[in-house]
């Protein structure tokens, strides 16, 4: 799609060194979108390179689950979204032996 001078969103299942990431960023900056990146991603990991890979990027915003503690040494604000809610849903229907297929559809 067309970036050129918008903000993005980039959405991976998980953050380790950040390499995907970085990579990602980089190929948006190069087609031209706002220096304005939101990354989300389902776990976070945060290990080895991430703290220098992220720190040289326009992220404005960063969201991952609690499913993994984030460090707290690390020099950008990860804004946590919680994962008990859907947790706390998909036991209440295994409990009542109902479908967890619908689950994500509502959560």
């Amino acid at each position: 799609g067309r970036v050129e001078g918008r903000p993005v969103l980039v959405v991976d299942d998980m953050i380790s060194t950040g390499g995907t990431v970085q990579a990602a960023i980089q190929a948006l900056l190069a087609a031209g979108c706002a220096p304005d990146v939101t990354v989300t991603v389902s776990h976070g990991l945060f290990v080895g390179p991430v703290v220098e890979r992220l720190r040289t990027l326009p992220v404005r915003r960063l969201l991952a689950t609690d499913s993994v503690a984030a460090p707290a040494h690390l020099p950008f604000p990860v804004q946590g979204v919680s994962l008990a809610p859907l947790l706390a849903e998909a036991i209440r229907r295994l409990h009542g032996q109902q479908s967890l297929g619908d689950l994500l559809l509502h959560a």
